[in-house]
């Protein structure tokens, strides 16, 4: 299971608003997602561009756990 089926449906939602202003970006975060399956592995610019859009703390919040 990757980490865009583990996403909260709460960030879905939000990354769904974000795609009118920001495609790119929402269509890379989303690629990004669907090749990981760790949130440890994922790269620091995107944690950056995720805190950005979903306006967090941590990555590790917004996944469903396992």
């Amino acid at each position: 299971m990757n980490l865009f089926e583990r996403l909260k449906p709460e960030y879905k939602d939000k990354l769904e608003a974000s795609n009118i202003t920001y495609p790119s970006l929402v269509g890379y975060i989303v690629s990004e997602l669907e090749n990981h399956k760790y949130v440890r592995d994922l790269p620091y610019g995107l944690v950056v561009d995720l805190k950005f859009l979903l306006d967090l703390y941590s990555p590790y919040e917004i996944f469903e756990e396992l």
